[in-house]
């Protein structure tokens, strides 16, 4: 075990926080739902009031809830005023800056990599595509690039005019999102391409309910473009809202297996985390429910209501599936709680910060364990 990361692969009750190599790695294995797949013309997208914030969770105990969002108002390291103190600490403390392999983008991405073989799945003359890359996952092209993976980079928006969903690429408009199934030959370039193998989106544009409809609509882009046993790997927020939870339940059913992870390189104090589903099955019933879930979502932005609920709340309280959604939600709220009052704790004793003879050593452990 290496020493910097003590505390973090086993919690007090014996559950691993954060998984620091691959056999650590949770996946939730899909179950056989066929009752599922047949009863989905019957579900109907619920609305509601729009909400501030997530200030509860069936998902989660309303404890860690409700500690983390004091903690991040309270905690005097978090403020505005001490934003520049705050980039201090984390260059002394957060692995992926004491590596300093331009401030851990690298080191995140090598390290989920590391975790669950991303870039393999776009090697040996399978292909890729990037969502809506933005700036923290800049390095994730670079990084592709020098694992030898194919790939193309897209984006894809609602527009505001028309309310149509648009896809670009190269900065020019490709089609819309219905029709990106049948332009996988124009983006590669090759007449024989339809599908690809891997797609990787960045869905973490802010607090969970800002990104919900980012999310959905990184999804059903990606269940659009993906050829069968292909893997998807999306940057979100949180997963509190019946909202994310009912996208996880879809994915779950289209997927062999499932996980949620956040690499130790990542910063461990905000919510950031990684969704990753493999074995891609091509069920067309519910990546047609939720392109009607995504026309409702756009419909209802130019009224005060959202959509809050797309699968029965009965399902997503399956024993199996809610008992993992739960215990991970758990486990990434007391990291993100131990991470704040850590440095909270820092600021507050500036002595404790490590020396720079304790930071050599540590980058020399997490060059051992990154490699």
């Amino acid at each position: 075990m290496f020493r910097i990361f003590t505390g973090l692969s086993r919690s007090s009750n014996g559950i691993s926080l954060i998984p620091l190599f691959h056999d650590e790695v949770v996946w939730l294995s899909r179950m056989e739902t066929t009752k599922d797949a047949s009863c989905i013309k019957l579900w109907k997208p619920q609305t509601a009031a729009r909400l501030d914030g997530v200030l509860n969770s069936r998902f989660c105990t309303p404890l860690y809830v409700s500690k983390i969002r004091e903690a991040q108002k309270q905690a005097t390291i978090l403020k505005k005023e001490n934003s520049d103190k705050l980039e201090e600490i984390l260059d002394k403390l957060s692995p992926s800056r004491i590596l300093h392999i331009s401030k851990g983008g690298q080191g995140k991405l090598k390290n989920l990599d590391n975790l669950v073989s991303f870039s393999d799945i776009a090697r040996n003359g399978n292909t890729g595509v990037l969502l809506n890359i933005t700036q923290g996952l800049d390095h994730l092209m670079s990084y592709l690039q020098e694992q030898g993976a194919q790939f193309r980079s897209i984006h894809v928006t609602v527009s505001n005019e028309s309310k149509k969903t648009l896809v670009s690429f190269n900065q020019e408009m490709l089609c819309e999102l219905r029709d990106i199934s049948e332009n996988v030959t124009q983006l590669f370039g090759n007449s024989d391409l339809r599908r690809c193998q891997l797609v990787f989106a960045d869905a973490d544009k802010g607090e969970e309910l800002s990104t919900e409809m980012e999310m959905l609509l990184l999804c059903v882009t990606a269940l659009k473009l993906l050829d069968t046993g292909g893997m998807f790997v999306c940057h979100i927020c949180e997963t509190l809202t019946r909202f994310s939870v009912g996208i996880l339940y879809i994915l779950h059913q289209l997927f062999e297996e499932i996980t949620i992870l956040k690499p130790v390189m990542s910063e461990l104090s905000g919510p950031q985390r990684f969704l990753v589903c493999k074995g891609f099955n091509g069920s067309d019933s519910y990546q047609n429910y939720l392109l009607g879930v995504l026309d409702e979502h756009i419909h209802c932005k130019s009224l005060p209501i959202d959509v809050v609920e797309i699968v029965p709340i009965n399902l997503l309280h399956s024993e199996k599936f809610y008992h993992f959604v739960k215990c991970i939600n758990e486990q990434l709220a007391h990291l993100e709680l131990r991470s704040i009052f850590q440095l909270e704790r820092l600021f507050l004793s500036p002595e404790l910060i490590p020396s720079s003879e304790d930071i050599t050593n540590i980058k020399n452990e997490l060059m051992d364990y990154i490699k």
